[in-house]
């Protein structure tokens, strides 16, 4: 089965268990770059090591989603074609509201695994359409537009003109 998938998640779906804030976290620690070298690493670790006891988790998310790029797309591009691809269910409901960074390891890792991916979708997840080659961590509006250009080329030999 298949999804429309949010390259850059739509619904910014509340971890509420605190397991799940702790994966949330190690994924980050391992996927946004140079994180150790930030302030607030230590309540992370801190966090992890403690359960979550007495460090709120949103605080640190929103710091760890704006220093990986995540925080840069407006809601209304959020359902853009430009921000959709295509994902088999299982590994799209798998990463809940991951970060792009870990998103994107996770694709490549189950594509290398032998698991079908769209080209499209690994187009958009090795960020092909990036022509700044600026940061294949963050997906962006440079991204979102850049991907809908080369979606209308790709449509234009099939569409009639206008």
């Amino acid at each position: 089965t298949w999804d429309i998938e949010h390259i850059s998640s739509y619904n910014d779906n509340p971890l509420n268990k605190v397991n799940d804030q702790i994966v949330w976290l190690k994924n980050a620690l391992e996927d946004v770059l140079d994180i150790e070298k930030e302030d607030y690493y230590e309540d992370i670790t801190s966090f992890i090591k403690k359960e979550g006891k007495n460090i709120l988790f949103e605080d640190l998310k929103e710091k760890v989603v704006s220093k990986a790029g995540d925080d840069n797309i407006p809601d209304e591009f959020k359902n853009d074609i430009g921000n959709l691809t295509l994902l088999d269910a299982n590994t799209n409901r798998g990463y809940g509201n991951a970060l792009f960074v870990t998103k994107r390891k996770k694709i490549i890792k189950k594509e290398k695994s032998g698991l079908f991916v769209p080209i499209i979708t690994r187009n958009v997840f090795l960020k092909y359409y990036d022509e700044n080659r600026i940061n294949k961590s963050v997906w962006s509006i440079d991204d979102i537009i850049s991907y809908r250009v080369e979606m209308q080329k790709t449509l234009n030999s099939f569409l009639p003109k206008f």
